[in-house]
């Protein structure tokens, strides 16, 4: 059986880096993103073009010195982990809703704080006793970082 080439390109973008080097539409919402100077947190659901967006932000933001890009993408064991959470608040959907919120809040933050504190200068800043107790357990090997949040999220209750 012969296959044909897709035109467009491989299903996944991130699996097809030529293609978006071609074919990526720099739209007046990416240039104000490469213009400003706030921190940019990509969120969205499958298909949207998450993955597009991301590769080129990055490979331009990678090109300017001074500028750290940090890549975070959850597994899908991470993601059903994500139940368990959201049974510690409760059955009330709004309950759950900002619970989750909060986790993953809290989780991007740990993950964010990993990165940057491979930096030189990050042993030479004076960050709090519990905020560096935190960062201890978060880099820890032995637990997912799902249940990490979890056990945290816990402790923060009792």
């Amino acid at each position: 059986m012969e296959y044909k080439t897709n035109l467009f390109g491989d299903v996944r973008a991130e699996a097809d880096s030529k293609m978006l080097d071609a074919a990526f539409y720099e739209s007046a919402d990416y240039l104000s993103l490469t213009e400003s100077s706030d921190r940019t947190i990509i969120v969205g659901r499958r298909g949207t073009g998450k993955s597009a967006l991301c590769y080129k932000l990055e490979k331009k933001w990678r090109q300017e010195k001074g500028t750290k890009v940090i890549r975070l993408t959850p597994d899908e064991a991470q993601m059903i982990g994500l139940r368990e959470i959201a049974n510690l608040f409760g059955e009330k959907f709004s309950h759950i809703k900002a619970g989750t919120r909060i986790a993953w809040r809290y989780a991007i933050y740990m993950e964010v704080i990993t990165a940057l504190s491979s930096h030189y200068k990050f042993d030479k800043t004076s960050i709090p006793e519990t905020l560096a107790e935190r960062l201890k357990v978060w880099r820890g090997k032995t637990k997912r970082r799902c249940r990490k949040t979890q056990k945290n999220i816990e402790r923060s209750y009792s």
